[in-house]
């Protein structure tokens, strides 16, 4: 993995987000992803109209969405300085006159700017169709206040409950994804709702002892299913093939 050691979301100043989303909105490419519906493939999408796309767009979205290196002259110049603003995030790479996301890419769930890692055979930085699909289920109930977020990765589902005013607890063995999930709070005004345990599940029973939940969701790592479970998915496989 590519990604660097460390993200730092102390760095991004309460106001940063809101400057990166007005750049992006002005550039268009937040226009864009919205016109990509919510549970499709984001890159692929973009990727077959690509051509038809104007400058600036076409290099806002080599930075943001394909993980190519741009050079900033190439950027709206409000996106070059909303960009250097989080500079010490750790989720930009400078080099000289061009920026790059660290192995990441910036979209557009439910109208949250989230950050997560760029598609490959072995994320821990994940976010997929899967992982939409649970924070559809959630709901926001008000009954709802307190929500538990295990095996949270970058944090969008507790990220989308503390969008509708939940308090969210969530528990992450990566660090580097626990950070990242709150530089996505940091830039999404939701770090007063967004809580992050950076401990195994076992090893956060002692934080979460004395705390309620309404809702708690779980998003865990995709692992071998042995074949005489009764689990309904290996029936439909077995019948496809």
């Amino acid at each position: 993995m590519n990604t660097i050691l460390f993200f730092n979301s102390g760095s991004i100043d309460i106001d940063d987000g809101y400057f990166l989303r007005l750049a992006l909105s002005n550039s268009g490419y937040l226009d864009l992803l919205s016109a990509v519906p919510p549970a499709a493939d984001v890159i692929g999408t973009i990727s077959s109209i690509y051509e038809e796309l104007q400058e600036p767009l076409k290099s806002i979205c080599d930075l943001l969405l394909f993980g190519k290196t741009v050079y900033m002259e190439k950027l709206p110049e409000a996106l070059v300085e909303s960009i250097l603003k989080i500079r010490e995030s750790g989720l930009i790479a400078l080099r000289g006159n061009a920026v790059s996301l660290n192995n990441l890419y910036l979209q557009l769930v439910d109208g949250l700017l989230y950050f997560s890692e760029l598609p490959h055979g072995r994320q821990t930085l994940y976010y997929g169709t899967d992982s939409y699909a649970l924070a559809c289920r959630l709901g926001t109930a008000p009954s709802r206040n307190n929500v538990l977020d295990y095996c949270a990765g970058p944090g969008i589902q507790g990220l989308l409950s503390a969008s509708h005013g939940a308090h969210v607890t969530a528990v992450e063995v990566n660090p580097l994804a626990s950070e990242l999930s709150l530089c996505n709070a940091r830039l999404n005004k939701l770090d007063n709702l967004f809580n992050v345990i950076n401990k195994s599940i076992i090893e956060s029973e002692t934080d979460l002892k004395n705390l309620r939940f309404d809702f708690i969701c779980a998003n865990p790592p995709l692992l071998p299913i042995p074949f005489n479970l009764n689990y309904p998915l290996l029936e439909m496989a077995a019948q496809m093939d």
